[in-house]
């Protein structure tokens, strides 16, 4: 199939399976068949695909097909490439439309937004709590969110980087320009390696 749009935006490996799923910049969701070389359309449950057309900025796949994705134009959201289900969440898009990151480490789903840091539920998606700088948050354009091994969640954001202990929930800026290579991060360029440091 020919693809409307070559430049990527976001991609990831299949679990299992031998082909990729991307997005491209003007919103096309597509899968790449690695064996055939040939993009395959997905087969949306209501057969809609326009409504589908979204710029996702961060992809993971969970468990039976599941791809979480963080968006610009429906915040986070769930694709489920098997049997063509998409699913979104009012109660994120009334905090922003746009999602730039996400984490789904211990025991909350945190969602990065221009807007602030979305705390929910992971299980229901009910939002337990936006955190912004009334909070203490150096600035409420989130970019990517990494929880490290002592329980703390570390918030890049457009004006330096944050720690939120959780068993706290004290929060510490570090906005010193010695300490940091820049205040401003990008969006979903963060990394937790094989031996537990974040990189941003």
């Amino acid at each position: 199939e020919e693809i409307q749009n070559t430049e990527i935006c976001s991609m990831i490996k299949k679990k299992n399976r031998d082909s990729l799923l991307k997005n491209s910049y003007n919103g096309e969701l597509r899968i790449f068949n690695i064996k055939t070389k040939k993009f395959e359309k997905i087969n949306y449950s209501d057969n809609n695909t326009y409504r589908y057309e979204i710029r996702a900025r961060y992809l993971m796949e969970t468990d039976k097909g599941d791809v979480f994705m963080s968006t610009e134009t429906k915040n986070f959201c769930i694709l489920n490439y098997l049997n063509g289900s998409f699913t979104t969440f009012p109660q994120f898009l009334e905090i922003s439309s746009a999602s730039r990151h996400f984490n789904v480490e211990g025991n909350y789903l945190w969602v990065a937004t221009d807007n602030g840091l979305i705390q929910a539920d992971k299980i229901n998606k009910k939002i337990i709590k936006v955190w912004t700088k009334k909070d203490g948050i150096s600035n409420n354009y989130i970019y990517s969110i990494l929880l490290d091994r002592n329980n703390i969640l570390w918030v890049a954001t457009n004006f330096g980087l944050n720690s939120i202990n959780l068993n706290s929930n004290v929060v510490k800026k570090i906005t010193d320009l010695s300490r940091l290579q820049s205040l401003e991060f990008n969006t979903a360029a963060a990394l937790k390696d094989n031996e537990d440091n974040l990189w941003f």
